[in-house]
């Protein structure tokens, strides 16, 4: 999205890594977000994460890391709605959203009154994950 002539943000999808090669989740040392991650969190961050994956794994996927601060959104799959915040480098599956490099600082826009954990409204995710 731009906001003049910057960037304000931009969105990443993710992406797995096939679950059946093992040197692609074997000693894996890159946090990997999934759904069940983000129903799990009780505050607005999230730290760390059940899998982690490989250099390997990564490179396989091209799934992106996004960077600390960032904005993770599920989207598409249970639980829907959950939002959190990056409190370290992390990329994730494909049933979350990425919004990344914010020109304006995290802390402002998650501190107005959003419970935590902050979830939006499902039908907020099924419009637009259908096109609408």
């Amino acid at each position: 999205m731009r906001g003049g002539d910057k960037d304000l943000f931009h969105i990443e999808t993710g992406l797995t890594p096939k679950t059946d090669v093992k040197e692609y989740w074997e000693n894996g040392n890159i946090k990997w977000v999934t759904p069940k991650d983000l129903g799990k969190l009780t505050n607005k961050f999230i730290f760390e994460t059940e899998r982690k994956i490989t250099q390997d794994g990564l490179n396989s996927c091209s799934t992106t890391i996004i960077p600390k601060g960032s904005i993770i959104i599920i989207s598409t799959r249970a639980p829907i709605g959950h939002i959190t915040i990056c409190g370290d480098e992390m990329c994730f599956n494909q049933g979350c959203k990425g919004i990344c490099h914010w020109s304006f600082k995290i802390p402002q826009v998650m501190d107005t009154g959003i419970p935590h954990p902050p979830r939006l409204p499902n039908l907020c995710f099924r419009v637009n994950s259908h096109g609408g």
